[in-house]
């Protein structure tokens, strides 16, 4: 039987490899060495050997990295990225750990629940993060027994709602990507958008052709 010192060094060690994927996903979208050594106070060497697989992090830098890419700034600056996917482990991994940090904590969840396909990486991460299970749009999840679910969505339009066909789900919480201007958070206390930005769908079509075929890229090179 795993003693709890045992998992605490396992999570401590798991959180300095998601340090290097989050500093990889920033990477991704436009960061520079430069950039992240003067917000971190970690040398550009040290940065580039941790992107590059050649060492991880301690965990106190661990702990700083992760903690800059889930601020706020950092993360609308990803949302608002041409270069964001939704497919990337690496960005999956930022978007994670805020959305446990910033609407999770406090708060019993149980299991993680997908509004949509895109965000099926995200939540598979968080639930990694938390240790629970993961469902697509709630398909196939039976409970016996009354169960508290986060929902993650990587977009949502005035009118949407919940489909959960288990009864007995409550949701404590819906987290989305992006929204529209004219969905409002005050009207569910339970939603959260991170950012208010355009759907993909959104763009003019050619704009739209050059960003699904850099996602579908990326998905290839994963």
């Amino acid at each position: 039987m795993p003693s709890y010192a045992r998992f605490e060094r396992f999570f401590q060690y798991k959180r300095r490899l998601d340090a290097v994927a989050a500093l990889r996903g920033l990477k991704e979208v436009g960061f520079t060495h430069k950039e992240l050594s003067n917000r971190l106070g970690i040398s550009i060497p040290l940065i580039s050997n941790y992107v590059k697989g050649r060492i991880v992090p301690g965990p106190e830098k661990a702990k700083r990295i992760i903690r800059l890419a889930i601020s706020d700034d950092i993360v609308a600056r990803i949302l608002r990225s041409e270069r964001f996917t939704p497919y990337s482990p690496n960005i999956a991994t930022i978007i994670a750990w805020h959305i446990v940090f910033r609407h999770c904590l406090g708060k019993v969840v149980q299991l993680v629940i997908t509004a949509d396909r895109d965000a099926l990486v995200i939540a598979s991460k968080i639930a990694e993060i938390i240790n629970v299970k993961v469902y697509l749009n709630g398909q196939g999840l039976k409970v016996r027994k009354r169960i508290n679910a986060l929902l993650v969505g990587t977009w949502i339009d005035r009118g949407w709602t919940p489909s959960i066909p288990e009864s007995r789900v409550r949701i404590v919480k819906m987290v989305f990507l992006r929204g529209s201007s004219d969905v409002k958070d005050s009207d569910n206390n339970n939603l959260v958008i991170i950012y208010r930005g355009t759907s993909i769908e959104k763009v003019k079509p050619e704009r739209r052709a050059s960003l699904l075929l850099r996602r579908r890229k990326r998905v290839l090179v994963l």
